[in-house]
């Protein structure tokens, strides 16, 4: 039994010790905010709340503005057909439904461009 007890409590103590020493569970340790237009993460909105105005912002950004459990269908604004895949580095350019429409479930539509490229 004494054998157990020997092993067990300097192993707690290492993997405690290792635990306080992570940087990640600091309470006070945040990111830097990410000041670069239509990068920074709005807050979301309430359900039931209105559609609101997503051009301009990255699709990233657009998808924050939105309730989690809304169907969002993201699509390539240029003939060219292109996956969107890394969200920040696409704008959207048009949505549907308009800005103002009040949420109740429909499929929320953005087409969008490169942030580099201009929209069509």
């Amino acid at each position: 039994m004494r054998r157990t007890w020997t092993l067990f409590v300097p192993a707690a103590v290492l993997v405690l010790g290792l635990v306080a020493c992570d940087p990640m569970t600091d309470p006070a340790h945040t990111l830097p905010p990410d000041d670069r237009p239509g990068y920074a993460i709005p807050t979301p909105s309430p359900p039931n709340a209105p559609m609101p105005e997503l051009r301009g912002q990255t699709v990233l950004a657009a998808r924050a503005l939105l309730p989690l459990w809304y169907p969002v269908s993201v699509h390539d604004a240029d003939p060219r057909g292109r996956t969107v895949v890394v969200q920040w580095e696409w704008r959207v350019c048009s949505q549907s439904p308009e800005a103002g429409t009040v949420l109740a479930g429909q499929v929320v539509d953005l087409a969008a461009m490169r942030v580099e490229e201009a929209c069509p």
